[in-house]
């Protein structure tokens, strides 16, 4: 059974390696085990991590993330 079954509204997967050893790869391994199921039949796919620039996110989006765990109080604000 996995956690999708259980009626799990969205699947945090850690790919930060310092702190949690999670990895990109761990975040492939999750996407892939929902290859057969439709987008709209699995809960979301989010990496966390800490990103602090857009191509860490482009990176999680690429190896199968629905979107990352954005934690604004690390963002710097640019004006």
């Amino acid at each position: 059974m996995q956690l999708a079954d259980c009626g799990a509204d969205v699947l945090l997967v850690t790919t930060d390696e310092i702190c949690y050893g999670g990895s990109v790869e761990d975040l492939r391994a999750v996407k892939a085990a929902f290859a057969d199921v439709p987008e709209g039949d699995r809960p979301p796919i989010v990496a966390k991590d800490i990103y602090i620039h857009p191509l860490q996110i482009a990176q999680a989006i690429d190896a199968g993330a629905d979107g990352v765990l954005l934690m604004a109080s690390l963002v710097r604000w640019v004006d």
